[in-house]
């Protein structure tokens, strides 16, 4: 039987961009869902919980590998030409309350591997890992508390998969001494020069001045890569503020198929049935 879940949540099912829209610069929590939009009424297939513009990370390259259903789920309607749904469900001011409606919304909705529901959670939401089918723990370094973003979490993987990125890219934030990222039996590691000197320096992004790229980027939903080619390709408006605007860089001057003004405009002249489409 299908369910008109839009119905039963009493939600809006709009576009990411309107998404992000909704989340502003809140710095509230909230629970999102994400909905198939191939199927005959939108079915959704994810419940989360986020902060900021964590919404944007699903369906990324580091996120491909976190859970293959998922992944395929949005692999198939890039197929088709479509994009998912995206509902904010709720706000919350405590993050404890947000992560229970997380939880609550995951048993109502049911887990496809549970052979409950719809959804591609391979948790029962909350702290990451309730009712995680695979088994943790252990000794390894990998599996060691660790904060990330000054949250506790089970192990490297459950906070990885929280902040929608890769182990190694936890591992790496807490080597480099990102703000919040250390092992829970370890100190916090002094900001390495590489984190000092590339992302947390300031940067204007479309005129406005941001404490860094990765907070533009995020903010704007942008990727932090586009930015920083942006910046050196001399985009205006783009530039850190220790370089200021760099001059604007053309890949004109490679092209092999280039025609100078003068002969295009001679060509058109003396013979007036030429057209831009010939």
């Amino acid at each position: 039987m299908n369910i008109n879940w839009q119905n039963r949540l009493s939600v809006d099912i709009t576009t990411l961009s309107e998404a992000t829209k909704k989340i502003g610069n809140t710095n509230n929590f909230y629970v999102y869902i994400i909905w198939k939009t191939y199927t005959e009424i939108p079915t959704p297939f994810y419940v989360g919980k986020g902060h900021l513009q964590r919404i944007i990370k699903h369906g990324i390259k580091s996120d491909a590998n976190n859970n293959i259903y998922k992944t395929n789920i949005f692999n198939k309607h890039k197929r088709l030409g479509l994009e998912c749904g995206y509902s904010i469900h709720s706000f919350y001011n405590d993050e404890e309350e947000s992560l229970q409606k997380e939880i609550d919304l995951i048993l109502l909705i049911g887990r496809a591997d549970l052979k409950q529901g719809p959804l591609a959670n391979k948790t029962d939401g909350g702290d990451g890992t309730l009712g995680h089918l695979a088994p943790k723990g252990g000794d390894s370094h990998s599996a060691r508390p660790v904060y990330a973003g000054n949250l506790l979490y089970v192990c490297l993987k459950d906070a990885a998969n929280a902040l929608e990125i890769t182990s190694g890219a936890v591992s790496s934030r807490i080597k480099n001494g990102w703000d919040g990222y250390y092992y829970q039996d370890e100190e916090q590691i002094k900001p390495t020069k590489k984190i000092l000197g590339r992302y947390k320096k300031e940067v204007v992004v479309e005129s406005r001045l941001y404490p860094s790229a990765s907070d533009a980027a995020r903010k704007l939903s942008i990727d932090v890569k586009m930015i920083s080619k942006r910046i050196n390709y001399g985009w205006d408006g783009y530039y850190y503020t220790d370089k200021s605007q760099l001059p604007r860089k053309t890949i004109w001057s490679s092209r092999k198929d280039k025609v100078s003004i003068t002969r295009l405009l001679v060509k058109l002249t003396s013979n007036p049935s030429y057209s831009y489409q010939n």
